[in-house]
């Protein structure tokens, strides 16, 4: 299971790296989006090889090809995409080994409740930076919470919570009863 994660964690890191990399440098070129896929991926190469940053993972990763084919808006909707499928992905994930670890009950009522309480900061933080850009430090902390509902923290949160704590109390009130 840990090199599930782990190897999830990778991948996903991958992904989001080469996304906001592409976006990023994209919008440093002129006419980037009006040329040709071969042409972007030229221009892409070029910038790294500028850079000469042998050891930075955010200029030294590979590619990735179909993001020259791709607009502007294209790639956007990319990352709001990738960013909804890895919250889903780690829900469920979440929501799996838990069942597994603890069966149903209130593990699973306190992850669905967790996850709510968090988009729901993540979206009001949202809100306030669009609404109000002199507010724009909470854009920081909305990536904060997108980065959490991302990963396998509330999993590990919730896994040693309920292993420690409520299953210690069930445990003391078990022996309780067998004294009785």
């Amino acid at each position: 299971m840990f090199l599930l994660y782990l190897a999830w964690g990778f991948m996903q890191e991958r992904l989001k790296i080469a996304v906001n990399f592409y976006l990023e440098q994209s919008s440093v070129i002129s006419g980037f989006y009006d040329q040709n896929a071969e042409w972007r991926n030229a221009a892409m190469n070029e910038l790294k090889a500028k850079a000469n940053a042998k050891h930075d993972y955010y200029w030294n990763h590979n590619s990735i090809d179909s993001f020259n084919h791709l607009s502007f808006s294209e790639m956007k909707m990319l990352k709001g995409l990738l960013a909804v499928f890895f919250i889903l992905l780690s829900f469920f994930a979440a929501l799996l080994v838990l069942k597994l670890w603890f069966g149903s009950g209130n593990v699973l009522y306190v992850l669905v409740f967790g996850y709510a309480v968090i988009l729901i900061l993540l979206l009001f933080a949202a809100v306030l930076v669009f609404l109000f850009p002199a507010m724009s430090g909470w854009y920081a902390v909305s990536r904060e919470l997108l980065g959490i509902v991302q990963s396998p923290i509330p999993l590990l949160v919730l896994g040693l919570l309920f292993r420690f704590f409520v299953n210690d109390h069930s445990q003391s009130n078990k022996l309780q009863h067998d004294k009785q």
